[in-house]
């Protein structure tokens, strides 16, 4: 049962085991949580839910795709934060990330910790 008052969250990762996981991490921290497996999909389901937050998983050899792809998701939902977790550590990809549209970008590896901290606060900006 979705209850009204429940933050969204969408996971945008290839990995299915990954979103699960972070499916059930999250609900378990009062999240609705739902699961897109690539940006077309991601796309889809951020318009017809409108989520707080889109965690958007970028293998290396898709980050130029997904920062393509930034104004498209920010243009079709504003609202909503968007988190990139990438193993990317230059400030040059950082910034050009914002400039995007992306309310963070988040270095791989992650730590779980600061992951829950980020998705939180930002659920809490929007």
């Amino acid at each position: 049962m979705i209850r009204e008052n429940l933050k969204r969250l969408l996971v945008v990762n290839q990995d299915i085991e990954v979103c699960n996981f972070v499916k059930m991490f999250f609900e378990q921290r009062g999240f609705q949580v739902y699961r897109a497996h690539d940006i077309r999909e991601a796309i889809q389901i951020a318009q017809a839910e409108t989520p707080e937050v889109i965690l958007l998983d970028v293998p290396s050899h898709l980050l130029e795709e997904a920062m393509t792809s930034l104004p498209k998701i920010t243009d079709i939902v504003p609202e909503s934060k968007v988190l990139i977790t990438a193993t990317v550590h230059d400030d040059v990809s950082i910034m050009r990330a914002k400039s995007l549209g992306a309310a963070r970008l988040i270095s791989k590896p992650l730590v779980l910790e600061d992951l829950e901290e980020a998705i939180i606060r930002c659920s809490n900006e929007a």
